[in-house]
């Protein structure tokens, strides 16, 4: 079950959003070819910012891993008696980690009328 929602929630959005959103539109471009020049430089994407993603990346990981580890610092107790377990806490993560997938995704969707 865990797969399946890892499947819809963090893996579609990218898709959606890589295929839907657009700077300008195709008649835009084609009218002005000089946009392509930052494509050729590389000006968005090079080693630079491939880097910083990645320490964002591990930078978001360890803060949603370090927030769920202090929320459940020592035992805590589930309404029938019981102790959590590492089920338990590993869905807690999960479940951060989702709200902030989509969260994130929706902060950067942009719509156009």
């Amino acid at each position: 079950m865990i797969g399946i929602y890892n499947l819809v929630f963090t893996s579609w959005p990218p898709i959606i959003i890589g295929l839907m959103d657009q700077f300008v539109t195709a008649p835009f471009l084609l009218a002005h070819p000089e946009l392509y020049r930052f494509g050729q430089q590389n000006t968005f994407y090079n080693p630079k910012s491939f880097w910083l993603s990645v320490v964002n990346g591990f930078a978001q990981s360890f803060v949603a891993f370090g927030i769920t580890a202090a929320a459940m610092w020592g035992d805590v107790t589930l309404r029938d008696g019981t102790n959590s377990n590492i089920w338990f806490m590993g869905s807690t993560c999960f479940a951060g980690i989702l709200f902030t997938v989509v969260l994130k995704a929706a902060l950067i969707t942009k719509y156009s009328c």
